[in-house]
């Protein structure tokens, strides 16, 4: 088993043992939305989208305001990220979170941070920028390698290349090159397309 999938594996094994799930679990309640559970040192998928689905992240230099954003959050909580992508109007990340109860306040902190540079960019002081964001607590091995290859085959999904190495704002190759991701490879070596049917997108 390849190097990247077995730290999945023991991550997933470190709070999924029945004698200390409940420790690291926990549910928190929303106004508008169901209970939400937060696991610790756990992977999560999440997808942000911008309000009325605007493309406000159309060019490299907003596309830049929002990785920085990420990148300086990410880096402040200790959340690892695996594999990221950015469009024009939605991103998806796959990262580790020490704390799952930091999610909320990272992606906070991220549409905090961009918009208020978006805004200050485009002379629109006050303007929305974000709706809101889901998030997917990752089970296991399996659960894991769907979403990523689902996150990286995004950019071919919406139409913007017509392979994923070629979209520039996604961490395709950062991720193909920094694993052996020999298992999502078919014989030529090109990235296994993911069948995206049980997934919904922004």
């Amino acid at each position: 088993m390849k190097r990247f999938v077995v730290s999945v594996c023991a991550a997933m094994m470190n709070h999924c043992t029945p004698h200390h799930l409940f420790s690291v679990m926990k549910y928190k309640s929303y106004r508008h939305n169901p209970p939400h559970l937060f696991a610790d040192r756990s992977f999560y998928f999440l997808t942000a989208g911008t309000h009325e689905k605007q493309q406000l992240w159309f060019d490299d230099d907003r596309k830049r305001i929002l990785f920085d954003a990420i990148e300086f959050w990410c880096e402040e909580y200790r959340c690892a990220i695996e594999a990221w992508v950015i469009f024009g109007n939605h991103y998806h990340l796959l990262g580790r979170l020490p704390k799952g109860e930091d999610l909320s306040t990272v992606v906070r902190k991220i549409h905090g941070r961009s918009a208020t540079l978006l805004n200050k960019l485009d002379r629109r002081p006050g303007r929305q920028v974000w709706w809101n964001y889901w998030d997917r607590c990752i089970r296991d091995e399996g659960d894991f390698m769907a979403y990523l290859r689902y996150l990286l085959w995004n950019p071919v999904r919406h139409g913007c290349v017509s392979q994923p190495g070629d979209y520039s704002w996604s961490s395709y190759w950062q991720t193909v090159d920094g694993y052996e991701l020999s298992d999502m490879r078919t014989k030529n070596g090109a990235l296994q397309k993911h069948d995206d049917s049980g997934f919904d997108d922004f």
